[in-house]
């Protein structure tokens, strides 16, 4: 084949694939074109229910919480105790009511009969026996301290208790005998000079006496009613040493009392009742703690305790939403019962709680309280709304999870629903939908319906009047057709 032939052959080639190209792009241009004008969607106007939620984040909480602190100071010896460790002397056990039981055992070898078990005021066995995410009862020992100190402090303290009971029966004793007898004796004495004097001052008797022995008899009645004056005082001053001996008595049992509370502290136990669950140790074997007493920083905080039995959902509601809220505590509006109950109620308005944890499952609860004192950040203020967890599948949550919670606040049931997006506004600005009827040429075309619209949940519309069930509408009409939809 000639050069020119080839030339020829190619430049047709190209001529018939570029017309290909160029129908090709008129032919897909024009099928888009059709595909929007032709193909509307649609809906369907239905009967059924329609839910209104108010949506607020939360977090999981227990109902109870307890941070375990101390009265006491001093070293820790021991988190726990090992109930099965039968080596160990000087042993007590606990049984199920958290009650201490010495156990002794006869033994043969020894011929006589030792204890066994675990001593919890043994400072040489030391060991931690709890740890984070047990489940404790009531009763249950949780921390040891070393008790020599307190012990010390105590029996200090009852030596100055008794010092201060023997001052006290001293000063009675002055004051009930010896104060009181020296008065007697005194008034006595006075008595008889008293006596003395006005049987030589009468008249007939007068002028018998000297004035040396009228002054000596003078000086002595004078020398008596000053021993008696004094004698009372000392009767008052007695007196006045009894109250403070009792004060100083008072204070040094108060200060005994004080002691053996400490003393008592060194043991601490769990107070709690319910599934209570160690949730923080913030301590170990061998640290010294301060008192929660002694201190201004309030003492060291031993354990945090949780009742995990009884679960909270404290969520953030906009104050926009708080209201509707407050209307499923109580429909009536006795406002006066829905915020900060004395007790948890046992039925309130419903809600339910999903968590990322679980997806595909739900929890329910019940709206324990609405707490007054808002949370006002970056002008957005929100009610903090604690839902009590209710469903049987609660054990599931963990403290701290992130929940998201949905409150029903208006349930519509056997209503005219159709989707959001069918409800258009027209040129006139009148609400209603689009309803297909016969063209002209036979073809669907779109015909504006006025509608009476009612709540709607962001998703589906409620009808009032202007429309029936079964009805088809439009959610998208042509393009060339569609006018402004209402903002």
């Amino acid at each position: 084949m000639s050069a020119r032939l080839r030339t020829i052959r190619n430049l047709l080639i190209a001529a018939v694939v570029v017309g290909g190209l160029v129908a090709g792009y008129l032919w897909l241009r024009k099928q888009k074109y059709e595909f929007s004008i032709t193909l509307p969607e649609f809906s369907t106007i239905v009967r059924g229910d329609l839910n209104i939620t108010i949506t607020a984040s939360g977090v999981v909480r227990p109902v109870n919480r307890v941070e375990v602190k101390s009265k006491a100071s001093g070293e820790i010896i021991r988190i726990g105790l090992d109930p099965d460790d039968p080596n160990q002397k000087g042993t007590f056990l606990e049984d199920t009511a958290g009650a201490l039981i010495r156990l002794d055992v006869y033994s043969k070898a020894r011929g006589q009969t030792i204890p066994v078990g675990l001593d919890p005021d043994d400072p040489n066995h030391r060991g931690t026996y709890l740890y984070e995410g047990d489940i404790i009862r009531p009763g249950q020992l949780l921390i040891q301290l070393d008790p020599a100190d307190e012990r010390r402090s105590v029996r200090l303290r009852q030596a100055d208790a008794k010092l201060a009971k023997a001052a006290l029966d001293k000063a009675r004793i002055e004051a009930e005998q010896g104060a009181v007898a020296r008065v007697e004796a005194a008034q006595i004495s006075y008595d008889l000079i008293d006596w003395e004097y006005e049987r030589k001052m009468r008249p007939e008797l007068r002028d018998a006496i000297t004035p040396e022995e009228k002054r000596r008899i003078d000086s002595r009645r004078g020398q008596a009613a000053a021993e008696l004056d004094s004698t009372k005082a000392q009767r008052e001053q007695a007196r006045q040493d009894v109250a403070r001996a009792e004060a100083a008595f008072d204070q040094a049992q108060t200060a005994l009392e004080e002691a053996q509370e400490r003393l008592d502290e060194t043991t601490i136990r769990n107070t709690l009742d319910g599934r209570i669950q160690i949730t923080r140790i913030n301590t170990r074997v061998g640290e010294v703690i301060q008192s929660g007493v002694t201190t201004i920083t309030g003492g060291t905080v031993l354990m945090v305790l949780a009742d995990i039995g009884q679960l909270l959902v404290t969520a953030d509601v906009d104050e926009s939403d708080i209201g509707r809220v407050r209307r499923l505590i109580d429909p009536d509006g006795d406002w006066a019962t829905s915020t900060a109950p004395a007790d948890l109620p046992t039925a309130s308005g419903q809600a339910t709680i999903s968590v990322d944890a679980f997806p595909n499952e739900t929890f329910t609860g019940t709206i324990a309280r609405i707490r007054p004192e808002p949370d006002k950040t970056a002008n957005v203020t929100t009610y903090a709304v604690d839902i009590l967890v209710t469903s049987p599948n609660r054990d599931k949550l963990m403290l701290g999870m992130d929940a998201t919670v949905e409150f029903t606040a208006q349930s519509l049931h056997n209503v005219l629903l159709v989707e959001l997006d069918a409800v258009k506004s027209n040129d006139t600005g009148q609400i209603g939908v689009y309803v297909p009827i016969a063209g002209a040429d036979g073809q669907e075309e779109p015909e504006f319906l006025p509608v009476e619209r009612g709540i709607n949940d962001g998703v589906r519309v409620q009808i009032l009047a202007g429309a029936q069930e079964g009805q088809r509408v439009y959610t998208r009409l042509p393009v060339s057709l569609e006018p402004e939809e209402e903002d």
